[in-house]
């Protein structure tokens, strides 16, 4: 009778940690949803942000080249006028 006792007392113990072990992996389980939910929507803003930010430097760039394409236009039609690209420098723009 003394073994079924020690069996039974063995065995609560086993479920309890058991029970702590499922209580803790069910808290992580949650933690890493919340992380990922967290990451796929800051993935998103960045994506959004990058394709802003494309759109800038594209815009920019074309900006630049209607500008240079501009100035060759001048510097070809009046060449003797002095002006050049080369000439200028940023505090001109």
């Amino acid at each position: 009778m003394m073994q079924y006792i020690e069996a039974q007392v063995e065995y609560a113990k086993e479920e309890a940690i058991v029970s702590t072990l499922r209580t803790q992996l069910a808290s992580q389980q949650s933690c890493i949803h919340q992380d990922s939910h967290s990451l796929r929507w800051k993935s998103a803003e960045l994506a959004e942000e990058l394709k802003d930010l494309s759109l800038d430097v594209q815009k920019c760039l074309s900006e630049v080249i209607a500008l240079h394409e501009f100035c060759s236009l001048i510097e070809h039609e009046h060449p003797n006028k002095g002006f050049s690209l080369d000439s200028m420098d940023d505090s001109e723009f």
